[in-house]
């Protein structure tokens, strides 16, 4: 089986003080799901978006340190590192 649906994502600024934007390079756009946990694996964001190659999220209410991104797109899914210092 030769996969048709593989994404990337990249996701700046990184480190960030708060706003980060993903920007999602696939061959087909769905809806995907952001869910943000911290390094300790307690969830602190989830939403939803209607096919959408551009996402923005603002975490300046968040405390400084280090944060898993996770987007799902259909049945796959990537996870990033992301670091936030709050100053």
């Amino acid at each position: 089986d030769i996969e048709t649906t593989m994404f990337d994502v990249q996701m700046y600024p990184n480190p960030t003080k708060g706003e980060v934007t993903l920007k999602i390079n696939t061959s087909e756009i769905m809806d995907s799901e952001v869910v943000i946990r911290s390094i300790t694996g307690s969830e602190v964001f989830r939403k939803t978006y209607r096919a959408a190659e551009l996402i923005k999220l603002d975490l300046s209410e968040k405390v400084s340190g280090i944060y898993l991104v996770t987007l799902q797109m259909g049945d796959k899914s990537i996870i990033k590192k992301l670091i936030l210092v709050r100053k």
